[in-house]
């Protein structure tokens, strides 16, 4: 999508504050981006504190703030959330985007001390944010939106990712379970599930090694995204565009998905 295709308009979320995890760079920084292009201010939260400092200088001023932490640690999240709350008043929108990436390996090579931090990140991350948000939005009696960064390789198996792909699978079926749990409390849950991404952390070609033109060629797009497209979507599931949408997984991969048949 273009900006001039928007679903939303510049404005729309105009009063409203977010935390965008692992917004350093990358999808999150995309999503960050377009959340203060619409009007909303930003908690910028990744673990490496001083790329997020780098990348707030885009930010207009006292549109965002910088906080560190590791979405794993409930109490480095507890800290994340007091910081955004003294910056801003209040939370309306959490986005679980902090990852880490998977490369290819054999299930009988993997490191089981790997295989368990991609799912506390993946995993444990969103939920202990998620957590958090669901309190402070029900203790305000306020309406609010999650949305938790998926992934195609949730959808589809792939070989070698028994960490990353299981992870983000159970991060689509925690989406539709907190979703159902907090719909009618007010907190919509989503979640986006983005294909083959042009980011520097991705490095798509090194991620998948030699399946990379397998994979490519099944991209009906024949391109890979870029990060901006897919926080137009973030964007949309945060606005009052999409106040009937809850427990939704959202593929945007360019048809890779449609298209993953004999």
């Amino acid at each position: 999508m273009s900006d001039a295709l928007s679903t939303i308009a510049v404005g729309a979320l105009a009063g409203r504050a977010a935390i965008v995890t692992g917004a350093a760079g990358g999808i999150g920084l995309a999503v960050a981006r377009k959340l203060c292009q619409f009007g909303a201010s930003v908690t910028i939260m990744d673990r490496d504190i001083s790329r997020a400092r780098a990348a707030a200088v885009q930010f207009p001023a006292g549109a965002c703030t910088v906080c560190g932490g590791d979405v794993s640690l409930e109490e480095d999240m507890r800290a994340v959330f007091d910081h955004a709350i003294a910056f801003a008043g209040k939370i309306d929108i959490l986005v679980n985007n902090a990852g880490i990436i998977e490369h290819v390996v054999p299930t009988a090579q993997q490191d089981l001390a790997q295989w368990q931090r991609l799912i506390d990140v993946h995993l444990k991350g969103a939920f202990i944010s998620s957590q958090l948000f669901a309190r402070h939005v029900l203790d305000r009696q306020a309406q609010g939106s999650i949305v938790n960064m998926a992934s195609i390789t949730a959808l589809r198996p792939m070989r070698g990712s028994n960490g990353y792909a299981v992870a983000k699978a159970a991060l689509t079926m925690m989406t539709q379970t907190m979703a159902a749990d907090l719909t009618g409390q007010g907190v919509r849950v989503n979640a986006v599930a983005p294909g083959f991404t042009r980011t520097a952390l991705a490095n798509v070609e090194g991620g998948i090694g030699a399946d990379f033109r397998q994979v490519f060629d099944r991209i009906p797009l024949k391109r890979l995204a870029r990060p901006e497209e897919i926080a137009e979507v973030v964007a949309f599931l945060v606005s009052d565009a999409a106040s009937y949408v809850s427990g939704a997984v959202i593929p945007v991969d360019g048809g890779w998905a449609a298209n993953c048949g004999p």
